[in-house]
């Protein structure tokens, strides 16, 4: 980066510089949210809660009158742009009964470009563009703990792809890397055995980054899945 780019790294790192954040957890509250911030310090992993107020952006705060639900902390923006007001909540639930007296209202989604309100829908999204936090501020690739996960499932005869939604359809391994020379193999031959192991092993590694070839799109809905359908008996 070049010589008197502070600017342009604040517009990539955030404003805020505290270093080694690695996750953060929306804690939803019946009268007031807040959210769980993780940072990792060395071998250490720490943990602080901090005050959440979700937002959205409105071209006039009178788009909210009438909506049936406690007046919102609205500030006025400046600018030239059409978004004027900066409305704030204290919980998640009356900012999403905000958004849906909205779109009634409007006649348009948070997802319209026409909408005269903008909404992210995202709470830890919201967090850190409010707070100026980045995640892994301050850290090298090597300090991250990272971890790998793979699964092998069953298919029950006469299907082409295995559905966690069928019995016989289960989990009959699961991999965990650590690194080139940290492998292993977690085989249990009750799966409901076989998901606590992985569990309580996942938490003594401890890692701020899960990796997967197809971790999204298949290992952890199956896993999910799995472990709802067996109830942890």
């Amino acid at each position: 980066m070049p010589a008197g780019s502070d600017r342009t790294a604040v517009w990539l790192q955030g404003t805020n510089p505290e270093p080694g954040l690695v996750a953060v957890e929306h804690l939803p509250g019946p009268e007031a949210d807040a959210v769980r911030l993780f940072f990792r310090d060395g071998e250490r992993r720490v943990t602080r809660d901090e005050p959440f107020r979700p937002f959205l952006w409105l071209e006039d705060a009178a788009l909210l009158d009438g909506a049936g639900m406690p007046p919102p902390g609205v500030t006025p923006l400046a600018g030239r742009g059409p978004l004027r007001a900066l409305a704030e909540f204290p919980t998640w639930t009356i900012w999403e009964k905000a958004v849906a007296a909205l779109k009634r209202k409007t006649g348009r989604g948070p997802g319209d470009a026409a909408a005269p309100y903008l909404a992210i829908r995202d709470p830890v999204q919201q967090y850190l563009l409010r707070s100026g936090r980045t995640f892994f501020q301050g850290m090298r690739f090597a300090d991250l703990r990272r971890a790998q996960v793979d699964i092998e499932t069953l298919t029950t005869p006469g299907y082409a792809f295995t559905n966690a939604e069928r019995a016989g359809d289960r989990i009959v391994a699961i991999a965990l890397a650590t690194g080139p020379d940290a492998v292993e193999v977690l085989a249990q031959a009750d799966e409901a055995e076989l998901l606590r192991a992985f569990v309580a092993r996942l938490r003594a590694l401890d890692p701020d980054v899960i990796e997967g070839h197809n971790l999204f799109a298949f290992d952890l809905e199956f896993l999910a899945a799995r472990a709802q359908r067996l109830a942890w008996r």
